[in-house]
């Protein structure tokens, strides 16, 4: 995290590996490894208005990158490891009365690339939701009201 002045810098990224077994009918035990990485960086500017009041505009980005190739989505998917790609771009504006009150309006476009897998599998958050199955999320609109207590 940086501020510097109204300007305020934010971001992580994660590098992702997860390691298993997987057998199958008259072949042995194979080890397969499947990796990925993920993140977000976020920049923002408060803009301190005349009623003393603060406008802050934020600009985000959020990734994730995750094998796309058959064979390899298969390998995730079998020690339930994510697959495929998504990102999303949020756009905001919170309208802070006070530090523990603010109004926020917020723009996401949202989207995914499954890679040589079907709609449904299971591996990708942006194309499916447990309990609902196979889904293809568009982007959002959201308003909302933060109060801290």
């Amino acid at each position: 995290m940086f501020n510097w002045i109204n300007l305020n810098l934010s971001g992580e990224w994660s590098l992702l590996k997860r390691t298993g077994n997987i057998n199958s009918d008259n072949i042995p035990d194979r080890q397969v490894n499947s990796t990925a990485n993920t993140g977000f960086v976020r920049l923002g500017y408060n803009l301190n208005l005349k009623n003393g009041k603060v406008l802050e505009h934020v600009l985000m980005l959020a990734q994730f990158n995750g094998v796309t190739e058959s064979e390899k989505q298969a390998d995730a998917s079998s020690i339930n490891a994510f697959a495929g790609k998504d990102q999303s771009i949020e756009a905001s504006l919170n309208y802070y009365f006070s530090p523990d009150l603010k109004l926020t309006l917020s723009y996401t476009f949202r989207d995914g690339d499954l890679g040589a897998s079907e709609p449904g599998a299971g591996f990708n958050n942006y194309y499916f939701q447990s309990g609902v199955g196979s889904i293809q999320r568009g982007d959002w609109l959201g308003v909302g009201v933060v109060a801290v207590f």
